[in-house]
């Protein structure tokens, strides 16, 4: 979760950067009138953000411990190359949060990351000069994975499944090359049958019936930064634009 909350940081301070260049630059980003704009095929977007879960059960002591987990920080990554007006590509989302709880007197700490890759499908359409509004789909695995203590003993739990997700975000042109935007996402799997155990010194698989089987289904919001071109790849982490201009050349050489 620090490490998301750095990931957060980065893109705000960079944000705040970009923005600067941009009321700098705007004139050379942005073609004059009549001027055709040239089309990228190419972009990589990161985000942070929080989500909810959803009548979901993240703890293998069954859904009566549900309550215990309300939410957590995601980070997200994706890749998409761009025809007209649709866009194929690949995301990356990572959702973790962490708990405490009573079991039959005995105390619980866990701290759960929940992976997820998938394909993509995105249309997007620009309601304004610099506004454009996007929605995505993809199914794919995701995978669960419970690093927990049950009072002095330590276990991992892990678990896989059939994933699907989608995304609705409206973003803002910042540069010719970069976007920041904020959306809405929703992922996950449906009732999770199995899942494995180890715990000291031991592996087993255990087979779950109601209502232990767990369930992840999320929902919230996100905000993050868009790049277009190689250059402003490397500006999603908050470099200034001239380092971008010397690796380009060096990479062109």
């Amino acid at each position: 979760m620090k490490k998301l909350f750095m990931l957060f940081i980065l893109l705000l301070v960079g944000t705040v950067v970009k923005g600067q260049e941009s009321l700098e630059n705007e004139s050379k980003e942005f073609p004059s009138k009549g001027k055709k704009e040239r089309k990228e095929m190419l972009e990589m977007s990161l985000a942070t953000g929080y989500n909810w879960l959803l009548n979901s059960n993240l703890s293998p002591y069954g859904q009566h411990y549900r309550g215990n987990y309300k939410g957590g920080i995601i980070g997200a990554i994706d890749a998409f190359y761009c025809f007209d007006k649709w866009k194929v590509g690949v995301l990356f989302s990572t959702f973790s949060t962490s708990g405490n709880y009573g079991v039959e007197g005995r105390m619980v700490s866990e701290d759960i990351q929940v992976n997820y890759i998938a394909p993509q499908y995105k249309t997007s359409t620009r309601f304004a000069k610099r506004w454009v509004m996007s929605g995505s789909i993809g199914v794919g695995y995701l995978w669960y994975s419970n690093d927990g203590w049950l009072d002095n003993t330590g276990y991992k739990v892990s678990a896989h499944a059939l994933g699907i997700n989608s995304y609705f975000e409206i973003s803002c042109r910042l540069l010719s090359h970069m976007d920041v935007f904020v959306g809405t996402s929703y992922w996950g799997a449906s009732k999770i049958k199995k899942f494995k155990v180890e715990a000291q010194g031991e592996k087993k698989t255990v087979d779950l019936d109601d209502p232990y089987r767990l369930k992840f289904i999320t929902a919230g919001v996100l905000y993050g930064k868009r790049a277009m071109n190689t250059r402003s790849v490397l500006a999603l982490y908050g470099g200034r634009r001239a380092t971008c201009d010397v690796i380009e050349i060096l990479y062109r050489i």
